[in-house]
């Protein structure tokens, strides 16, 4: 084809169409935080930020751990993707932020990722409980 053009005396070549790339920024929690950034490619979604724990001397001198769980969905609100920073059943026990950079793969899923659900999960150290201290979901920009 490209010789066919060559003598034709045209070079024009068809490039594949891609979307633009867009960011959202997330933050979630206020002693316990997670914060950072999605970039949302054609299908897949990167993900940037950090989590930090939390200390509290308000006279139970309790600890706080923090983790993080994004969870990925498609179109039809089925779950394609998921991550926990710093890792399933691991927590940043520290003021000082945990960085994270990471892929939520959808490359292969039709459509790719619509919705991003946001856990932030705390351990109360001293009381040894875990819970989600607080969810928030994120959607792709049209």
């Amino acid at each position: 084809m490209a010789l066919v053009a060559t003598i034709m005396g045209s070079t024009a070549v068809s490039t594949p169409a891609h979307a633009a790339s867009v960011q959202t920024w997330f933050d979630i929690g206020t002693g316990t935080q997670s914060s950072g950034n999605f970039i949302w490619h054609n299908r897949s979604v990167q993900v940037g930020g950090g989590v930090t724990g939390s200390s509290s001397y308000l006279g139970d001198r309790s600890w706080w751990c923090a983790s993080v769980v994004f969870t990925a969905y498609d179109m039809n609100n089925r779950q394609v993707a998921r991550a926990a920073r710093p890792g399933d059943n691991q927590y940043n026990c520290t003021v000082y932020r945990y960085g994270f950079g990471f892929m939520l793969d959808a490359s292969n899923v039709l459509g790719g990722i619509r919705h991003i659900r946001v856990d932030l999960w705390e351990w109360d150290r001293d009381r040894n409980t875990v819970y989600i201290d607080k969810t928030e979901w994120y959607h792709r920009p049209l």
